[in-house]
């Protein structure tokens, strides 16, 4: 009696692990064909990739994302800069910050060869400040649009986000301001060479030409007596 009930327990035992093996190989075969006949014990990774155009996403994933899918993408190699600096909104930095991200994006154009993967570059160092929710309304109204239409989120051009950057953090009247700073500038115990370039700078910002008589005459104003 003891014999029938043992041999019973051990047929239910190998039932159940034969109805798990057929389970566990209807799975792999229909899900995984590849690896079908891999043994049962071996582990199945699902690769996943971020989305490019994901707010959370650093530079960092976003670079390995976009080195994978195509032939001149795997071949492409960083070229190593110093790390670009996250934008927080105010209006002194955004020249600095447009410069560096462009350079960065020209130097490893073979990476950052579409206008989404810039614009995605961008955004990802835009977590800071007043620059996270423009970020975040950005994201929200291009998602929204892409829904109601039943197409894939379309960011527009690169040109238009950097016109649309700029309209939104530039100073209201940078070449106002740039004007102001010329009439406040004083040389000071400043070298002559740095006081020059300083002056000729604030003339790019303000749009003007060099031999504008006003450029002339701010510049003479800017120096000492004995300099004039």
């Amino acid at each position: 009696m003891k014999q029938s009930s043992k041999f019973c327990q051990n047929k239910l035992a190998i039932d159940t692990r034969t109805r798990r093996f057929s389970l566990k190989l209807y799975l792999l075969t229909r899900i995984f064909p590849i690896q079908q006949f891999l043994p049962l014990d071996h582990e199945v990774i699902i690769p996943f990739t971020t989305p490019t155009y994901s707010p959370l996403i650093s530079p960092l994933e976003l670079e390995e994302t976009m080195n994978l899918g195509t032939e001149t993408d795997s071949k492409a190699k960083k070229v190593k800069l110093n790390l670009l600096k996250p934008f927080n909104g105010k209006h002194k930095n955004l020249k600095m910050f447009l410069q560096d991200s462009q350079m960065y994006i020209l130097i490893n154009a073979e990476i950052y060869n579409t206008d989404l993967k810039k614009i995605a570059l961008m955004l990802s160092l835009m977590a800071e400040g007043d620059t996270a929710s423009w970020k975040q309304q950005l994201i929200e109204e291009t998602l929204d649009q892409a829904l109601l239409a039943g197409t894939d989120p379309d960011f527009g051009t690169f040109g238009n986000f950097i016109s649309s950057l700029k309209e939104a953090f530039e100073p209201y009247d940078s070449e106002a301001n740039a004007l102001e700073e010329m009439k406040a500038l004083r040389i000071g115990d400043m070298p002559i060479d740095e006081h020059i370039a300083k002056y000729k700078m604030l003339v790019t910002k303000a749009k003007l030409r060099d031999d504008n008589p006003i450029v002339i005459d701010l510049f003479q104003e800017t120096l000492t007596v004995s300099l004039q």
